[in-house]
């Protein structure tokens, strides 16, 4: 019985062993096919990691050239604030220069409403004597002594039919051309 015993203990260590190694085998196998489905799970990380990466360079890149253009605009906004400063000083210089001419001409007016009345005055003084057919009262031409005739304005210059007045015509006047261009009453 000792070599049935032996028998069966061969028997026992080949039987073991086979089912051992099938064991072992079955592990191997699943373990391959673990590796092989985490191997393909990799491969597709690294695909979307590299299409993350590619919308993150072009993100950058529009990130960059937004930035650029924001610099730009501030750019123009200085350029555009420097720009309304200046205006605004020129527009107060013209407000300025405005007045100055309104003061002036207001005093020009003062001057040749004094002229004229003058000029009435020296007219109707050597005119005192003789008719003139015209009336300084009606705004009309008069004639004064010396042949030479006289506008107390535009309205009596138009109504005796010689406006336009050129300077060197009889009738013409400074407070008749407010341009001083050599013509009264355009």
């Amino acid at each position: 019985m000792p070599t049935v015993a032996g028998a069966a203990l061969l028997l026992g260590l080949i039987l073991g062993s086979t089912s051992g190694a099938a064991a072992g085998n079955d592990r191997a196998a699943a373990d391959r096919t673990t590796i092989e489905e985490l191997t393909t799970d990799v491969d597709t990380l690294d695909g979307e990691l590299l299409g993350v990466q590619g919308e993150l360079a072009s993100t950058e890149a529009e990130l960059t050239s937004a930035l650029a253009q924001v610099a730009e605009l501030d750019r123009r906004s200085a350029d555009l604030a420097a720009l309304e400063t200046a205006l605004a000083a020129r527009q107060q210089e013209l407000d300025t220069r405005q007045a100055q001419l309104d003061a002036r001409s207001g005093d020009l007016d003062t001057r040749e409403a004094s002229v004229a009345a003058s000029e009435a005055r020296t007219g109707s003084t050597g005119a005192s004597g003789a008719s003139s057919g015209s009336s300084s009262a009606t705004g009309e031409g008069s004639a004064p002594a010396g042949g030479s005739v006289y506008y107390e304005n535009c309205d009596a210059a138009r109504a005796a039919g010689a406006a336009p007045v050129r300077r060197g015509q009889p009738g013409y006047a400074s407070h008749l051309d407010r341009d001083d261009d050599g013509v009264g009453c355009e």
